[in-house]
């Protein structure tokens, strides 16, 4: 008999794209599974809709619902949901992406032919309005080799399935993050773990809209480059937890020798300053940026030396060039 699956759907605040999810997850060809809806405090109507879904379902799965009393955010409460699986393995869905029907399947029988903890697939990558952008998507990770000598493939958490036993293993920090795929790619090699990837899309993957700065029709304020600067600030102090959480799983483990500390230390230095530098003086942003160790930290460094409004200006001169050039919606690592 097929192993029992838990597929399990995290929402917040995505009342508009939960039918699509639903309607994915319930038309699984994969008989033997369990799915998991859980809501981390929306402000939007989105737990009612799944409470209106899951009521007229009259399929085979069991499914099973979920809302959390106050939001904790996404590590916090996908530790909440594997408190409920029954499942041997868990497979992540968020709640504005869908699953392709045949997902569940093929992470069973990879899970049955291979000793990997964590699968993660390729994606077919779509718009906000769900309009299909790429085919076949292949995430673009870049992941610090902190394990000495040591070839990864880093988990992309949209895609996501794990082994229970690794879940168990792990003993998440207490502090707030988002950042799950990192703790997990980081705790899998701590446990000696292999990822391993089907390079099929087996997940629609919905791309956010695009931020302010690569939008030709957004005019770049003072205003909206601040709001999105504090925004990068607690995303800065969300990885800041998982980097520090890592290195005292290092020290504790005793695997000092296998980790190379000195690049991980230097990392956690950046986003220390990361996550304060909008209050930071200009001799903490150059000497940042002095110290950097990777060039997307200089990318990053460079352009906020001299504050939210150098960094405005640099944006606006950025958009000027790109509107003349014709690439005004060309990525940006600003």
């Amino acid at each position: 008999m097929q192993p029992l699956i838990t597929l399990a759907i995290l929402v917040y605040n995505q009342e508009r794209y939960i039918s699509d999810c639903f309607n994915a997850a319930v038309a699984q060809n994969y008989k033997n599974m369990q799915i998991i809806i859980s809501d981390d405090c929306s402000s939007d109507n989105s737990f009612e809709q799944i409470r209106q879904l899951a009521g007229t379902y009259k399929g085979p799965h069991a499914i099973l619902l979920n809302k959390n009393k106050k939001n904790i955010g996404t590590l916090a409460h996908f530790y909440e949901i594997s408190k409920l699986t029954a499942g041997e393995y868990l497979v992540v869905n968020a709640g504005d992406d869908w699953s392709h029907p045949d997902r569940i399947q093929q992470i069973a029988d990879r899970f049955a032919s291979t000793d990997a903890k964590v699968l993660i697939s390729d994606y077919v990558l779509v718009a906000d309005d769900g309009q299909i952008i790429d085919n076949h998507y292949v995430p673009k990770i870049l992941f610090p080799k902190y394990f000495k000598g040591v070839e990864f493939t880093p988990i992309h958490g949209a895609s996501a399935a794990y082994d229970m036993k690794l879940l168990r293993a792990l003993r998440p920090p207490e502090q707030r993050t988002l950042y799950e795929d990192s703790f997990f790619t980081l705790g899998t090699l701590l446990e000696g773990g292999r990822i391993d990837r089907i390079a099929e899309p087996l997940v629609y993957y919905r791309q956010s809209p695009m931020s302010v700065s690569n939008n030709p029709e957004v005019e770049i304020s003072l205003s909206a480059v601040t709001e999105r600067e504090k925004k990068t600030t607690l995303n800065a102090q969300y990885i800041l937890v998982v980097l520090e959480w890592f290195r005292n799983e290092v020290i504790r483990r005793h695997l000092n020798s296998k980790v190379n500390l000195q690049e991980l230390d230097a990392d956690i230095a950046h986003y220390r300053h990361r996550a304060v530098w909008l209050d930071a003086s200009f001799p903490a942003r150059l000497k940042d940026v002095l110290s950097s160790r990777r060039g997307s930290y200089l990318h990053w460094g460079v352009p906020r030396l001299f504050g939210v409004s150098g960094l405005t200006r640099f944006k606006a001169a950025r958009q000027r060039v790109r509107l003349f050039t014709g690439h005004a919606r060309g990525p940006s690592r600003a």
